[in-house]
């Protein structure tokens, strides 16, 4: 094979590559943002939860 073919293939399999490269770094950091956004919704929710149990403690009748 020709030598110059044969850089300029490898030039463009590392061109490949290296887009290849940034787009994973693209995904893993939507994942992760995504993850946090769904870590807050959770959060979230649960502190409604909790503050919907503190309300119906605070108005059931009170022992004697």
């Amino acid at each position: 094979m020709d030598p110059a073919k044969l850089l300029r293939d490898l030039a463009g399999l590392k061109r490949l590559l290296d887009d290849l490269d940034a787009s994973a770094a693209k995904a893993a950091e939507a994942a992760a943002l995504a993850t946090r956004r769904a870590e807050i919704a959770v959060e979230r929710q649960l502190q409604q939860q909790c503050s919907a149990i503190r309300r119906a403690i605070q108005s059931l009748p009170a022992r004697r």
